[in-house]
């Protein structure tokens, strides 16, 4: 409900984040069960524990795995027995915004985490989906490989908070200028133009292809328009646009 409400306002992206004490231990111990990993191989110190601190963290892990016993295959089993509340919002705002037709930034560690946890119950969940930042957490490359992305920013980051996904919100605003700059020098204009470099900028930061692309004009019009012929190498991309469904497709 809260990604609707947002893109009734004329919001076009949600950013991931979280504020909080203690939720790289969730986030731990759900990928030690989702991924059958060593709880000593995917628990980082978070906001800066001392080696001792680090250890009681990992035998708390360990002692809420075996109390717990969580179902590795049942998403909604290891939130609510070893997840948190932060986690679980975070999931339902990645299949809002799947649902609504909305991008959504990955951030960290922990919104790596329910990301996957959010795919899981909805695979196609993941094709919203944008990493921002490789986190220094242990686990951070583990969870953005198994869900096949690669961040663009790799700056030793572990504060949360969205602040990793906001600097590759700044970096995606870069490549939305530069297209639009471009586009506006001899190839189109207008809605379409916009939506070519918005997926554009997906396509080169992803790696991925997308099939539609939903606009709010600057009058308040929302468009949801569809991605055809998209071509992409590491440093360029592009493709046409059909508005409205109609026959003759805006290109870039």
């Amino acid at each position: 409900n809260l990604v609707k409400e947002m893109k009734e306002a004329g919001y076009d992206l949600v950013v991931t984040g979280e504020m909080g004490i203690g939720n790289t231990t969730t986030s731990s111990a759900c990928a030690a069960v989702l991924f059958d990993q060593d709880v000593e191989y995917v628990t980082g110190r978070g906001a800066g524990l001392s080696s001792e601190g680090l250890d009681r963290k990992i035998r708390a892990i360990k002692k809420a795995i075996q109390v717990n016993n969580p179902d590795p295959k049942d998403a909604v089993d290891v939130i609510s027995k070893v997840g948190g509340l932060d986690i679980a919002g975070m999931v339902g705002c990645y299949l809002g915004a799947a649902h609504e037709h909305m991008p959504i930034l990955i951030d960290g560690f922990i919104s790596a985490v329910s990301a996957y946890l959010a795919g899981m119950l909805c695979p196609a969940a993941k094709e919203y989906m944008l990493a921002t930042h490789c986190s220094t957490e242990p686990a951070a490359h583990l969870v953005l490989e198994r869900l096949g992305m690669e961040a663009p920013l790799h700056a030793g980051m572990h504060l949360g908070e969205g602040t990793g996904a906001i600097m590759g919100l700044s970096l995606m605003e870069q490549y939305v200028y530069k297209n639009n700059r471009k586009l506006r020098y001899g190839y189109t204009t207008g809605s379409c133009a916009a939506a070519a470099a918005k997926a554009a900028a997906y396509m080169l930061l992803s790696g991925k292809e997308i099939p539609a692309v939903d606009l709010t004009t600057p009058g308040g019009v929302r468009l949801h328009l569809e991605v055809l012929e998209p071509v992409r190498t590491s440093q360029e991309a592009g493709c046409a646009i059909r508005k409205d469904g109609g026959d003759d497709p805006d290109v870039t």
